[in-house]
Parts: C-alpha cells; structure tokens; sequence
C-alpha cells in the first residue's frame, strides 16, 4: 500500500499537473521541515501563516485525475479516504489519536497536520465509488473523539492536503480495508432524535446534522423507485425505527429503552465500532430522567454489541418520503396530506362504481338513492357521481331495453271463423309476451 501513487502538486496555487508520489512518501519530505516548523509557531489565520502554507506542496488522496483539481477532473477512486479534525487543544491530541485508532482499525496512516492544529487521517477503504460519495459525509458524521469530529469540509473528491512533518505519526500499511460499499445515494440518513432540552435538529440527537441511519425507509427507495419523491401503502409498511419521542423516560422503562433502540441502532449501522456504540448509547441516557450512568450504558452497550440481537419492525407507515430528497416538514405534511385525500376519494369513487354496478331495479338511479345505499354523503356523493353519470345512463337502458314486451294480438275464436260471421264486439283479445318487437294483429273481415 505504501507504494500507491497519489496526485502531487509542488504549490496549492498550480492548477494542473501529472506529477505524482508514493503514499509511503508523503511524510518523508525532509526538506520541508524547517518551514513546517515555523508555520506551526505563527498563529493560525495569519498573513505569516498563510504566506508560509501557501509554499507547501499538496496532495490528493482520494482520487486520480487528469491532472486538474476539479471534480469534472476526476478519472477514479483511490482505495483510501482522507478525513481530518480540526483545532484540537494540545492537551487532547493523544487521546483523540487513541480514540481514532480504537474506533478504525483500517487507517493507514495519522498525523499531525502541517498547522499543528488538526489530525489528518487515511483510512483503507473498499466500494467508495461516484454513487455513493454523496453518502460519506453523513455516514462519517456521528463519530466523536473526545468532543472532536470530522471536519465536514473534508468529504469532498478533490480535498487537497498539504505535505506534512510528524515524527509520532502512526503508520500501518497492512490496515484491513473498511467496506463502504454498502452505502447507496438512497442511503437515509434521518436526523435521529434529538434531545428534549434542544429540539433544534442541527445541533441535537446522535451526532451534528444527522449521520447514521435511524430507520430502514431507504430499502424502499432502490432500482425504479430510487427517485420516487414518496410511495403510499394504504395497508401500511412496519419499519425498524429508533424512538422519537421527546418524553423524558423514567425510572423502571430506561433500560429497556435504551437496550431496545441500541439493538436498533446496531440493526441499521452493523458497521459501529463498541466505542461508537457507546457513545450513542450515552445519548440515549439523556432522554432517561434520572439518568443511568455510564456504567450501566457502557454493560447493556456490551451486551447488545456482542450478542447482535435481531431487530423487529416497531412503526407501521403508510406514507413514506424518499429520504434522497430533502423536503421540510411543512411540505411534507402538505404532500401527505394531499395524497391521503386523494387516496381516500379514490376509495369513495370506488365504492359509489360498486353500488351501481350492483343496482338491478327498474327505476333510474339517482344520487339520493346511492346516498342512501351506500351510507355516503349527498354532496360526496353529487361531487363523485358527476363522473358516472355516462354509466348509470347506459345501466337504465340497457335494463329498460332488457325487459319482456307485451304484444297484443287481435284473434279471432275458432267457432266464430267457422261459422264465417264476425262481430266486432265479440272479438277476443289474448295478450302474450314477445321478446324484441311489438306486433298487433289487425282484425280482417272475411266473407
């Protein structure tokens, strides 16, 4: 792995160039050292410390491009990923190194940064591909060391980072890659719930914005419909979901609670490290009122981290949103509202088609009777009924047109025909059905 290529430019200022190092390289340039060394002595931000990092060379690690820095540049994805946290106290810096390496077995590489400030991380990857970059920032997202998360601007193709000197950079080139290959540009990174005390969701719930799944409504929204805007089930759909209530949780219902959400936590994101597990499992603690503690959180964390309890559908929807496509809240209540009473009309349409489909008597349908048959109000009824007025038109005729005719035939009685007199009055009428035309046999008179 040390002997990977990556894109090297000798100024943060080029814009092109298809010079390139070996990985193992980039901590080894020597001859940078003296300027690393003062540019970590000046104040971040000012003009001494941006003149000085601006004669710093650049990599990219993510990617190979031809030779531009753009993401129209872009030719492939390189088999690492480049993360960093930024303004870390110097007391701090050895912890949040610890908890980064416990939390990624897969990083390459860790080190101080050319400021001095930050971390730069390289984690080996696998199944990072134009699809689901989208998805790697929420997904890296809820991790914390220490308080510190990832800097949200480094989740970008061509992120350039500056060569650096850091003699206790950690370094293992035989990291087992992490397969993201499973997150998809459906991917639905809910914001989780947030806590009762900050209902603001930027800043409340699992992590800063959201980041890890807290409901499988993305297995909904793949092939044709992963760009459906929202699907309807009007017998409704169970999903795993963690609970949202903003209710405080007390005293006899906590562990349950919390054992139950963490299994599902642990459902949706199989990829969570213990530490990672845990610390959501704090987060959950804070909806407990009093709270466990960490001891406790940190022995039903173990528990459900090493047992891998199955997880069962807990919420039955009927309307989902496609979590791809970012709505708010207030058109996603208008959008379901509008869709449920469409729905609901769609079903009081059908039911007034049966009623007259299913109507066999003589008299013209009108709409009071199909009020009155079907239990649906008069003026629902006029509003739908206008549409099948062409059907119940057709229905009365065909019945009409279906129905035995009475013919009336004049005859004459056997007797009288014999006797050859015949007297009008004595005439006999029989009257006998004919199916399709109406005959009338006119008397004649015979000599």
């Amino acid at each position: 792995m040390k002997d990977s290529q990556i894109q090297y430019y000798n100024s943060v200022t080029r814009t092109h160039s298809t010079e390139t190092i070996a990985l193992g390289d980039f901590l080894r340039m020597s001859h940078l050292r003296d300027t690393i060394d003062e540019l970590r002595l000046h104040e971040q931000g000012s003009v001494e410390y941006n003149t000085l990092k601006k004669t710093l060379p650049i990599v990219l690690f993510n990617v190979r491009t031809n030779g531009g820095k753009k993401n129209r540049d872009v030719i492939s994805f390189n088999p690492f990923l480049f993360l960093d946290v930024d303004k870390i106290h110097p007391d701090h810096f050895d912890v949040v190194k610890q908890e980064i390496l416990m939390s990624f077995p897969s990083v390459l590489m860790c080190w101080r940064s050319s400021g001095g400030r930050g971390l730069g991380i390289l984690i080996h990857t696998r199944g990072i591909e134009d699809r689901n970059w989208s998805s790697l920032r929420d997904h890296f997202a809820p991790f914390s060391f220490h308080g510190y998360r990832f800097d949200p601007s480094c989740f970008t193709r061509t992120r350039p980072t500056f060569i650096s000197i850091d003699d206790d950079a950690f370094v293992n080139w035989e990291a087992p890659p992490l397969d993201l290959s499973h997150l998809t540009a459906t991917q639905s990174y809910a914001t989780p719930p947030p806590t009762p005390k900050k209902k603001n969701s930027e800043k409340a719930g699992m992590g800063k914005d959201g980041g890890l799944r807290f409901s499988d409504i993305d297995r909904f929204f793949t092939n044709e419909d992963q760009d459906t805007p929202y699907l309807y089930f009007p017998n409704g759909v169970m999903l795993v979901q963690v609970e949202r209530s903003y209710r405080k949780i007390k005293a006899g219902d906590r562990n349950a609670f919390v054992f139950r959400n963490l299994i599902r936590i642990l459902h949706l994101n199989p990829f969570l490290s213990l530490p990672s597990l845990n610390a959501l499992g704090r987060k959950l603690d804070e909806r407990c009122e009093p709270r466990m503690g960490a001891e406790e959180i940190t022995a039903i964390t173990k528990k459900v981290f090493l047992n891998r309890y199955p997880a069962y559908p807990n919420v039955k929807r009927t309307f989902l949103f496609n979590p791809r496509i970012k709505k708010s809240p207030r058109e996603k209540q208008s959008e379901a509202r509008r869709k449920m009473n469409q729905a609901k009309g769609e079903q009081t349409a059908a039911r007034i088609y049966q009623f007259i489909e299913g109507y066999t008597s003589e008299k013209k349908l009108t709409n009071r009777m199909i009020m009155e048959g079907t239990g649906i109000p008069l003026r629902t009824v006029e509003r739908h009924a206008r549409q099948f007025r062409g059907i119940i038109d057709h229905n009365h005729r065909t019945r009409a047109e279906a129905r035995p005719i009475q013919a009336e035939a004049t005859v004459l009685p056997e007797d009288r025909l014999a006797s050859g007199k015949i007297l009008a009055g004595r005439i006999e009428r029989f009257m006998f059905p004919l199916p399709a035309v109406r005959v009338v046999l006119l008397a004649r008179c015979i000599s």
